[in-house]
Parts: structure tokens; C-alpha cells; sequence
């Protein structure tokens, strides 16, 4: 399903994120709530 890959490709872009720029949990909650607007 789309949903399953887009949701894949969320979770590895936020692992990616936080790795590269240590992003707190709730920096990650801004942005997919901003992104979901």
C-alpha cells in the first residue's frame, strides 16, 4: 500500500534527521504537523 511505503519513507527520513541533525522528538512532531497542513 502507499500509505505503508509513505509511512516507510517517514521513518527513515526522520531516523536520518535526527541522526544528521540530532532533531528532539518534539522538533519531529513540529515538522509533521506543519508537513500534514
Amino acid at each position: 500500500m502507499e500509505l505503508n511505503l509513505g509511512t516507510q519513507s517517514l521513518v527513515a527520513f526522520i531516523e536520518d534527521e535526527v541522526v544528521d541533525n540530532n532533531l528532539s522528538v518534539k522538533e519531529i512532531a513540529v515538522w509533521l504537523s506543519q508537513r500534514q497542513a
